[in-house]
């Protein structure tokens, strides 16, 4: 679903167990979509996001409706103040950019991702 660059303010929650991809950056959303299929992409930026928490599944350590699979995650560019510690949970997680946020803190999890290779969290 690549939904760029609109004037949306919120999400549908997005039920298909097929989706692998969610883009929503240059909107006005101020809380990610509620997913039920395992995501590989999520892309957020520039919006005014205060949490990503609500993006994640209730009961995060069941794979079949967890993240497990993703590898981007892009929330540059939010109103973000915190990450929730479970993006440290994300085993396949290549990409993760952070940037222009409020953030005073990273999760200690995040040492513990083995296949990142690029975190982006300035400003």
């Amino acid at each position: 679903i690549c939904l760029d660059a609109n004037l949306l303010e919120e999400l549908p929650p997005f039920t298909s167990k097929e989706l692998t991809l969610v883009t929503a950056p240059a909107n006005r959303l101020r809380e990610g979509p509620s997913v039920a299929s395992p995501l590989e992409r999520l892309e957020l930026h520039g919006n005014s996001l205060t949490s990503i928490a609500s993006c994640l599944p209730q009961n995060f350590a069941d794979s079949a409706s967890s993240w497990q699979r993703l590898t981007c995650l892009k929330v540059m560019g939010n109103q973000l103040t915190e990450l929730p510690n479970e993006v440290g949970s994300m085993p396949h997680l290549r990409i993760l950019s952070v940037s222009n946020n409020r953030l005073q803190s990273l999760p200690a999890e995040l040492s513990t991702l083995q296949n990142l290779e690029w975190l982006l969290a300035y400003e």
